[in-house]
């Protein structure tokens, strides 16, 4: 449906994003001007394997035949698997520069700069499209205005600070919270309203997770939700505190019920979470 809906609108460039793995992945029917491959993480291992390798084989299916492929984070373990198939396939490797200058933007969260890196690095690896420096600095700066993307470290009220963000795995929400740690330090009190889906490794990410944030734990309207009942007795095992609510709605009327002008409130720990504040947000004042 994507596709016939690119077509339609007769679109000059697409980005198509891989749904899980890549090798057989419903999108991997395209012959991309560049394949990007961000970075290997643990996620959705009983479907990609267990071991970073293993999955790093399953995202390397998306590397065609004499296409370059730009490859966003570069390590010891993962490495020799994209440079094995892109040798068979005849592709050009480029690996992301994690020291090359980034561009002010619109989109917030330092991991946001090694997401410019990489798409500046696909956009200079494909040679259909002519591009500018001045180009680029436009569409990073308007980015969020010209595309209406939402979610990713979303700032919702400055007084008090309010942030939504749709990491959802423990590498994504180890970056998400370094970025929240830096915030509560200078807060009175900070709090923190999560839900999940399953199949997420939340003894990892609780690791992650502020001992001095209040926790209020939920559950998204999804019917892959992690019950908010199983997340809440995760939580216990690693945190002294945390709060089951009955809803979405419940977490955030009982967190507003603390909240100071000096406090601080992360929503997150998944997508779907993120995308039912903002449905009740746009249909409510709450805050």
């Amino acid at each position: 449906m994507a596709f016939d809906a690119f077509r339609k609108a007769k679109v000059d460039l697409a980005v198509i994003e891989v749904g899980m793995g890549g090798r057989l992945d419903s999108t991997n029917v395209i012959n991309p001007l560049v394949s990007v491959i961000t970075n290997v993480e643990l996620d959705h291992t009983e479907y990609l394997g267990e071991t970073r390798r293993d999955i790093a084989r399953e995202k390397a299916g998306i590397i065609k035949p004499n296409t370059p492929v730009v490859i966003g984070q570069k390590d010891q373990e993962t490495q020799d698997v994209f440079i094995q198939v892109a040798k068979k396939q005849n592709s050009k490797v480029v690996w992301v520069n994690k020291s090359s200058r980034v561009f002010e933007m619109d989109l917030k969260g330092s991991y946001q700069n090694q997401n410019q890196r990489t798409a500046i690095a696909a956009i200079s690896a494909q040679n259909r499209f002519p591009f500018s420096t001045s180009g680029i600095k436009k569409g990073l700066i308007n980015t969020s205005k010209s595309t209406g993307f939402r979610g990713r470290w979303q700032i919702i009220n400055h007084e008090p600070f309010i942030v939504i963000d749709t990491a959802h795995n423990p590498s994504g929400l180890k970056e998400v919270m370094s970025d929240w740690r830096k915030i509560i330090l200078k807060k009175s009190n900070s709090f923190m309203i999560l839900g999940s889906v399953l199949g997420k490794d939340w003894d990892m990410i609780w690791k992650y997770i502020p001992a001095e944030s209040k926790v209020f734990i939920t559950e998204p309207k999804v019917q892959r939700a992690l019950p908010a009942s199983q997340l809440y007795y995760s939580s216990r095992k690693h945190r002294t505190e945390s709060i089951l609510c009955n809803s979405l709605l419940d977490a955030v009327m009982r967190v507003k019920k603390e909240l100071s002008e000096n406090d601080a409130l992360f929503i997150g720990g998944t997508t779907f979470l993120v995308a039912d504040f903002l449905r009740i947000m746009d249909q409510n004042k709450l805050f």
